[in-house]
């Protein structure tokens, strides 16, 4: 895998911000997305397949170019001497009891500051090691967007000879892609090569034109030369509207792009210093009122001080707390209370045990009948005791009938005794 397959995932992506304006919201757009339209402008009158192509060309190209500029702002932050390695602050302190320091105060001091100079030295040292390491991650990325960019010249140049019918039917346009490409890097090489990472240099062109001999053919040996440009013959001319296109398409994918890329960028970081002065312009005379009058209300004698206010209103909030907290045990026990404690009957809706060998449906029926399924001698026991009931009122009335027979016939008892 390589450097820029494995940092890929890295890579963000901003969001458009949107602006307010007289009603009216307008969308900055993400420096990439603003990329991707310079490029879709530069290509839309080009067959689908290249439009195609050059998306995906700006893809990898866009990704190299954030990663590159990613690593310089991390070289300009290691470079600042203020700059402290995060994984490196030590802050060790001498923790010793005062009357041991007041004795050996001295030898205290010493060590202090050797120990701060070792930790100055050693983070000092790391901030180097990791500068190194930065710009040689750079590096790499550089090299890549090299090779990327002498492939996407060749692939681009390759697929516009294509579409031309001279192409492969003219012997003098055989070799229309390689006239097409060094043509262009010839002519329009400030251009095209702005954002490339080549210099713009003939020696850089030449290492360019032999990298995409190189790409082409893996086993060429040949080598180009300056003076080989130099007395190379054209076929194509400036004027030749497959060479405008293929500039066109170049500058738009390489050059257009990264621009708006930046510019895009630079927008968005305008609006952004805009809204956080806006916002500072408009709370801050709010926020000095509110803060006045806060001052006054606990400076006056009626209010309680601040301390006292805080303090109440912490007790208070904790009473609140209590209370929720009762509450919930309250619930809580509530649901652990079995909801059927009956022998017999420990789970919910389970039927009693089975007494004197009869289901405990039949004892449900005793039960819902009047009189709560007690028997009849127990029913008549309680009602003697309490004075009611049918057998007792009976045998009262009968007692009381029985007595007062007897109290008639006495006297006639008498009178015959008496005779």
């Amino acid at each position: 895998m390589s450097a820029t397959e494995s940092r890929t995932k890295r890579a963000r992506f901003a969001t458009p911000i949107s602006t307010t304006v007289n009603n009216s919201t307008s969308v900055v757009l993400s420096p990439t997305e603003a990329a991707r339209n310079a490029t879709t402008n530069a290509l839309v009158s080009l067959p689908a397949e290249i439009r195609d192509l050059g998306r995906g060309l700006l893809n990898e190209f866009l990704t190299l170019k954030m990663n590159i500029e990613r690593e310089e702002d991390q070289i300009a932050r290691l470079s600042k001497d203020e700059y402290t390695p995060k994984s490196v602050k030590l802050d060790f302190k001498f923790k010793v009891p005062d009357a041991v320091y007041k004795v050996k105060s001295g030898e205290f001091n010493k060590l202090s500051e050797t120990m701060t100079y070792a930790i100055a030295l050693m983070q000092h040292s790391v901030r180097d090691e990791l500068l190194k390491a930065r710009k040689l991650v750079k590096a790499v990325y550089e090299d890549e967007l090299k090779k990327h960019f002498a492939k996407a010249a060749k692939d681009l140049a390759q697929v516009f000879a294509l579409t031309d019918p001279r192409y492969g039917n003219d012997n003098d346009f055989k070799d229309m892609h390689t006239e097409l490409l060094i043509l262009a890097f010839e002519k329009e090489n400030k251009v095209l090569l702005k954002h490339s990472g080549w210099n713009q240099t003939n020696e850089q062109l030449v290492v360019l034109y032999n990298l995409v001999q190189k790409i082409s053919d893996p086993n060429t040996t040949v080598q180009i030369t300056r003076s080989h440009i130099d007395e190379l013959s054209y076929s194509l001319d400036c004027n030749d509207s497959i060479y405008c296109t293929f500039v066109s398409a170049m500058k738009g994918c390489f050059t257009d792009s990264w621009e708006a890329y930046l510019n895009a960028k630079a927008a968005n970081a305008r609006q952004k210093m805009i809204r956080a002065y806006v916002a500072s312009a408009t709370l801050e005379p709010v926020t000095d009122t509110v803060a006045m009058e806060v001052d006054n209300a606990l400076e006056s004698e009626d209010n309680k001080t601040l301390k006292e206010a805080i303090k109440f209103a912490l007790q208070d909030q904790e009473k609140a707390f209590n209370k929720k907290i009762a509450a919930m045990e309250k619930k809580l026990e509530h649901k652990l209370v079995p909801k059927n404690s009956n022998t017999g009957a420990t789970k919910p809706g389970a039927l009693p045990k089975k007494k004197n060998g009869k289901t405990g449906k039949i004892n449900q029926k005793r039960n819902n009948q009047p009189g709560g399924g007690k028997s009849t001698k127990t029913k008549n026991a309680h009602a003697q005791a309490d004075g009611f009931g049918k057998g007792s009122s009976r045998k009262s009335s009968a007692n009381q009938q029985k007595t007062n027979l007897q109290k008639k016939n006495k006297p006639n008892k008498q009178k015959h005794s008496r005779k």
